[in-house]
């Protein structure tokens, strides 16, 4: 009877906290009506998608993740997106079960009944109580949890309201089309939008991820867009924080059993010191990962600029792409590679691979943290008692089916599909934790690289089958690794990295430290050369040297002639510390990787490395930010010196200080979001996808202005189109290199067009070559001659060739055709907006017209290049107008339904 009471008392929830959660809950949904506006609705129904996909999957992350402080709920969360958009993508590839929002609730039902059956199943068999597990303290993490990310998700909405255009300056136009092409399609793979008739050869699983979530939720692709962009930084912050805030949890309970202190009120409260170092560790790991940038930005957008108003120089604007730009060649200075990190890139907007794969990489690392924490108590025996695990047949195959190694090879798959790069990066990260806790449980003997090897092997067959459906219809896009022969300088390289490293390094040296004081080390115990003599704590095993004794009894034993350094450190590293400490290592090889080969691709010269550190260096930022804010916390509030905790303060205010960075970027790139006005503002992309974009654009000294009527009749074509035609109809248009608004129907819509931004297109068709690939030249030719020609029956070749339906004529296949000068007789308008490729003559619209029936007529537009000025008012470049235009013309605009 006690025992029961004393189970009902830990099921009894906190009245306290539950009105507290309930109350923020409340403001938080109170503040969202009020500065979201119309948005408040569509951010709900996104919310309540992955609300069910959590519910649905939260048996399957509970029984395998029950030791999670929330019982696995954030797991739950991610994976549900993850499994059940996968489901019905393996459906929709075999042509069983088309894509669209009734199938999509049909999948995510099907998989909550079989979690839901399975759960019970188990229960029923192991005689449990259905989420028995599930204390009041769990519950009210659960709770927690899901009022945060809410707020985060609120806010992070709120400040994408203020730009939510698809321009053309980055690859918007790529994503956004993307994005368009999957809501428009029943079947995977779905159709290029600039490539018609042929699959998109590019990793955008992730980008069909959006799009599930847009089925499931009912929205459009203008909402999509923006809300998945948004769902990735906040779901990734929460997951974050739930990192650190375990990692902190579980860290400092093994700090307080080997220093035997004991837990502690905080501030007069009944919360422990260590839950409110949990608590902090957690929100600076998700501003640190999120929100911050790196030193670049402390250096040359604070110290330097308070050094030049010290001395009255003349201060430098400094604009937020810098701190992505910064390494150059140490040879020739050229480069100005990429390096991004998350808050760039959602200030930016782009959803491109690296970003939508985030909320992969934040659950793998849950899932092995995970996996680690299940393991705590025979790691424990292991150091403590020296039982270690024989691996045999039995054993094996119970490994293979453990939860975790199943889910985490599973998740290496889906990372597959979103972005190649970071399916060898966490490979090898899962395959580090895994061998490093299976030395520990089993002496760092054969027996370790038996079940190390078995768990690679089962991560690369899994991984393999799921993500089939995908590279079936896959092309690779590099032409394999080469020796790295430009490098970057020292300089920039510890501008970028010497924070997070010197943390890093600061946490080894503090864990050798306790190592060589528990194992009693000292110099007295190492012989001349430096070796220690012994460890008694240290059992034989693998790289040991054995000793073979003989007995009194006749008996032969074996005993250790010899130590292995490397397994005794590991051996006595608390959980946390060995999960940490590997995700430094992995982050600071990666960093070391980008300085000695590089994958081949389209890119040349001392730009040969720009992907490799691009997509390298963004995972490194990441694993570096939750490596920081676990390793500041715990010195700071659990430190063992004083020398360690003033160390750690002075990093924790640097790390502080790059979080200035988000809100340096949001005023160059979005704005003032104070303003709370909501009129106008909206995230469906659709309600301001050309206004503000197509109206006024200036590069490199010259400034292109278009008339209201055409901004108005861009936008009225790409609603025609959407609301008229078939979603697999092939439109023409006149392609362009890329980052130039060419391409903008098809991009907008999804329908698929013959060619569009044709360098993108030479990226991803080049079949591991750096050749200009002959089916791209070939439809850009089709297309220069299907404007031009003056033959019916070359247009109608063309058209029969490509399959064509519609024929779309606009300013850009206008103005592709005509020569504008400055006033040295340069072309201006090819060297910024056409390339070298695209040279034309004038668009024969009467041969254009005679195709077919005009089904849309949007009259004559102006457009005009004027000459720039620097506005000292508006800190910015302006038009000349004093002066008279580059270039002027009037342009016809129509849409032609072809006859055939």
């Amino acid at each position: 009877m006690a025992k029961y009471v004393a189970n009902k008392q830990n099921k009894d929830l906190p009245i306290v906290s539950v009105i507290v959660i309930f109350f923020m809950t409340l403001f938080t949904l109170l503040l969202g009506k009020k500065y979201l506006g119309v948005d408040f609705s569509p951010v709900m129904k996104w919310w309540f998608a992955m609300f069910a996909a959590g519910v649905a999957f939260f048996p399957l992350a509970h029984a395998a993740f029950n030791r999670f402080s929330d019982g696995g709920y954030m797991i739950a969360k991610a994976l549900g997106i993850e499994v059940g958009s996968w489901f019905i993508w393996t459906l929709a590839t075999a042509r069983i079960m088309k894509f669209n929002h009734t199938n999509t609730w049909i999948c995510l039902a099907v998989c909550a009944v079989l979690n839901y059956g399975l759960y019970a199943f188990r229960c029923y068999k192991k005689q449990k109580t259905p989420f028995g597990e599930l204390d009041s303290k769990k519950i009210i993490r659960i709770l927690y949890y899901e009022v945060l990310f809410l707020a985060v998700f609120f806010f992070f909405c709120y400040f994408k309201s203020f730009r939510v255009t698809i321009t053309n300056d980055t690859e918007k136009y790529m994503d956004f089309g993307f994005l368009a092409s999957l809501m428009n399609t029943d079947y995977m793979p779905a159709g290029d939008m600039w490539f018609s008739g042929e699959p998109i050869n590019y990793y955008y699983y992730g980008i069909y991820v959006a799009a599930y979530l847009g089925k499931l939720s009912g929205l459009s692709a203008g909402y999509a867009y923006n809300l998945d962009l948004m769902m990735i930084c906040s779901l990734g912050f929460v997951q974050v924080y739930a990192i650190v805030a375990e990692l902190l949890k579980w860290g400092v309970e093994e700090h307080d059993r080997r220093k035997k202190l004991k837990d502690t009120s905080f501030m007069g409260t009944k919360t422990s010191l260590a839950e409110f170092c949990a608590h902090i560790g957690g929100t600076v790991g998700g501003l640190a990962v999120f929100i911050a940038g790196n030193m670049h930005y402390v250096l040359y957008a604070c110290i330097y600029p308070f050094m030049e108003r010290v001395m009255g120089l003349e201060e430098q604007f400094y604009w937020f792409p810098s701190s992505t730009r910064f390494i150059t060649d140490s040879k020739t200075g050229d480069g100005t590679l990429i390096h991004e990190f998350p808050s760039y890139s959602f200030v930016l907007g782009d959803l491109h691979a690296h970003v939508t794969d985030i909320t992969n990489v934040m659950l793998i690392l849950s899932v092995l943290l995970g996996f680690l924490l299940n393991r705590a108590a025979r790691m424990k025996a292991a150091r403590e008692n020296g039982t270690f695990e024989k691996v045999s047949k039995n054993y094996l195959i119970k490994e293979a089916i453990d939860p975790a190694i199943v889910i985490a090879s599973f998740l290496i798959g889906i990372i597959r599909m979103t972005n190649s790069w970071d399916f060898p990066i966490y490979f090898v990260v899962s395959g580090a934790i895994l061998c490093f806790s299976n030395a520990v449980i089993t002496g760092f003997n054969k027996d370790t690289l038996i079940l190390t090897a078995m768990h690679a092997v089962e991560c690369l067959v899994i991984s393999t089958l799921i993500s089939l459906p995908f590279t079936l219809f896959f092309d690779s896009m590099t032409a394999g690794i080469n020796v790295c022969y430009y490098h970057s300088n020292p300089y920039e390289l510890a501008v970028l990295w010497a924070l997070p490293v010197s943390v890093s390094i600061g946490l080894y040296v503090i864990s050798i430290n306790r190592y060589k004081q528990e194992a009693g080390i000292t110099e007295e115990s190492k012989s001349k050369k430096g070796k220690i003599k012994k460890d008694d704590s240290v059992k034989p095993g693998f790289l040991y040297k054995t000793e073979k004794n003989v007995n009194s009894d006749g008996t032969v034993t074996k005993s250790r002639g010899g130590i292995n350094h490397l397994y005794s450190f590991i051996n006595r590293l608390e959980t946390s510390d060995l999960f940490v400490l590997t995700l430094a290592v992995c982050a600071a090889g990666l960093v070391l990787m980008c300085e000695l080969i590089y994958v081949k691709d389209i890119y040349g010269g001392s730009y040969s490395r720009t992907n490799t550190m691009f997509k390298l260096a963004y995972q490194a930022f990441m694993m570096f930010g939750i490596v920081m804010s676990y390793g500041t916390a715990r010195l700071i509030f659990f430190w063992e010196t004083k020398k360690q905790r003033n160390l750690a303060i002075v990093a924790l205010v640097f790390i502080l200080w790059t979080f200035g960075y988000f809100g340096n970027a949001t005023v160059n790139y979005v704005g003032n979001i104070s303003d709370s006005d909501k009129a106008g503002r909206t995230l469906d992309s659709y309600n301001t996808i050309v206004q503000g974009e197509m109206g006024v654009n200036y590069i490199n000294g010259v400034f292109c202005k278009e008339s209201e009527e055409r901004t108005k009749v861009l936008d009225d074509m790409i609603k025609w189109v959407m609301e008229n035609t078939e979603v697999d109809s092939v439109i023409a248009q006149m392609p362009t290199t890329a980052y130039k608004p060419f391409a903008t129907i098809s991009a907008f819509t999804g329908r698929p067009a013959v060619i569009g931004w044709a360098n993108h297109e030479w990226l991803w068709r080049n079949g591991g070559t750096l050749e200009y690939p002959q089916i791209v030249a070939e439809r850009v030719e089709a297309m220069k001659r299907l404007y031009s020609t003056d033959s019916e029956a070359e247009a109608r070749e063309i058209i029969e060739k490509y399959d064509i339906d519609y024929i779309y004529v606009g300013y850009t296949e206008t103005l592709v055709g005509n020569d504008v000068v400055d006033g040295d007789g340069n072309d201006v308008y090819n060297r910024y907006y056409r390339g070298t490729w695209y040279k034309t003559v004038n668009v024969n619209n009467e041969l254009l017209k005679s195709l077919g029936t005009v089904v849309y007529d949007g009259g004559k537009c102006e457009f005009a290049m004027y000459p720039t000025k620097w506005s000292a008012e508006i800190d910015d470049w302006t038009a000349d107008t004093s002066r008279d235009p580059l270039y002027k013309t009037d342009f016809e605009t129509y849409i032609v339904k072809v006859n055939r």
